[in-house]
């Protein structure tokens, strides 16, 4: 068995750097000196005019880009500004003052306005009442009459100049209260509910001290206060043309009016005056709300029954 032989002291394993290794004997020809290949992450380097190219392109797409941008930030900034501003451009849009000194008489029918004009180039007055525009007046005229109006209510009233692109000035305003209209101007119309109460009768067997009914009035005009055509709405073969003189009404009817003598209707003769106590705004219309009077009612000798009769205190309140 052979012993490993130990290298000498200051030896080395691998040859020293000036010692030469001999080629292997079975080696023909010297070994070609390999070539390290480029890593494949690396792009090939490009020609100066394809770089150049390339740079002109990207500076394009930069300037198009911004372009766009610059539009749609100034698109974006004041969706408003081409209807604000002026035809004329050069020209500078002066501020109108708004009216002054706004005043109101007033009657239970009609408004009339007046005012004091702005300053600056006007092109109209634009009139609003209760929020809603009831007029425009050319630039001359500093006065305005409402007559659709109605008693007893309120109105608000704004007055602006306009300028010549439709841009109003601060408003001038006012608020009014109409006062009431008289009785006799009320329109007697539509279903009341009536309260009859007795105040003397004769030649009854029995007779109830109030009674409760109801009454239409039918105007014989278009409209305002005129006469009526008047029906009982529990016997309808009641029914008189009434007379109207100022804010009182008369007329007469006979029919059968609940009235009976051994189970057989009795024909009744009606005397009406009424007069109207209360007014209010319906609709459109000044309506009588409510009505004070008497009514006479009499039934003569009948099927072998005495005479009777009653008087009457009524009153009505408007329903509908």
């Amino acid at each position: 068995m052979s012993e490993r032989t130990k290298p000498e002291s200051g030896g080395h394993l691998w040859p020293s750097p000036g010692s030469e290794v001999s080629p292997r004997a079975t080696d023909a020809s010297p070994r070609p000196t390999p070539e390290i290949p480029l890593p494949p992450s690396t792009p090939p380097p490009r020609s100066p005019s394809k770089r150049r190219r390339t740079l002109v392109v990207l500076a394009l797409v930069f300037v198009v880009l911004a372009g766009v941008v610059a539009v749609i930030v100034r698109s974006g900034s004041d969706p408003d500004s081409s209807s604000s501003t002026p035809p004329d451009e050069g020209s500078a849009v002066l501020d109108l003052d708004a009216p002054t000194a706004l005043a109101a008489d007033r009657a239970a029918f009609r408004i009339r306005l007046d005012w004091e004009g702005s300053t600056g180039e006007v092109k109209m007055y634009r009139v609003t009442r209760n929020g809603d525009v009831v007029a425009t007046l050319p630039a001359g005229r500093t006065r305005w009459l409402d007559e659709g109006v109605f008693p007893s209510s309120r109105y608000r009233y704004a007055v602006r100049a306009v300028d010549a692109f439709g841009v109003p000035s601060d408003p001038a305003t006012i608020a009014v209260r109409t006062p009431s209209a008289p009785l006799a101007l009320a329109r007697l119309q539509g279903l009341y509910d009536v309260t009859l109460i007795t105040e003397s009768k004769f030649g009854y067997g029995k007779f109830s001290a109030r009674h409760n009914t109801g009454w239409r009035f039918v105007p014989v005009c278009d409209e305002g206060a005129c006469d009526v055509d008047w029906r009982d709405t529990s016997s309808h073969e009641l029914a008189a043309r009434l007379d109207r003189t100022g804010a009182s009404y008369e007329g007469s009817d006979s029919g059968r009016f609940n009235i009976q003598c051994d189970g057989h209707p009795l024909v009744s003769t009606l005397t009406f005056q009424l007069h109207v106590t209360r007014a209010r705004v319906v609709g459109d219309t000044w309506r009588a709300a409510a009505l004070e009077g008497h009514l006479t009612q009499r039934e003569g000798q009948q099927l072998g029954c005495r005479a009777a009769g009653v008087d009457y205190t009524i009153r009505l309140v408007l329903y509908s």
